[in-house]
């Protein structure tokens, strides 16, 4: 008997407590808000097209793109171009970097 008052009475206090957290509202200046910061991780950025192609005197495009391993003269104008991709916007992209060795 006194086994099943034990059950009963923790099986009451289980439900009331359950009742009650359901029925509390929740404040709207409530500080927890479901959402979380996280620093220091991002999702990468990635290049999705990267050519170089030489240019006249005029600013326009010569020829085709060049190929990988294609030679650069230093006399001679080129113009390169670079494609980026972001999943979630370029907004958190801070800075871009090109060296050419």
């Amino acid at each position: 008997m006194k086994k099943l008052l034990i059950i009963i009475s923790s099986i009451f206090t289980t439900s009331l407590f359950s009742v009650l957290m359901i029925l509390t509202p929740v404040l709207a200046e409530d500080p927890v808000d479901g959402t979380f910061n996280s620093t220091g991780f991002n999702n990468p950025t990635e290049y999705t097209q990267f050519t170089i192609q030489k240019v006249n005197t005029a600013g326009g495009l010569v020829g085709d793109p060049l190929n990988s391993g294609a030679n650069l003269t230093p006399q001679e104008t080129y113009r390169f171009s670079l494609g980026i991709s972001d999943e979630d916007k370029l907004d958190d992209v801070g800075s871009i970097q090109v060296h050419f060795y």
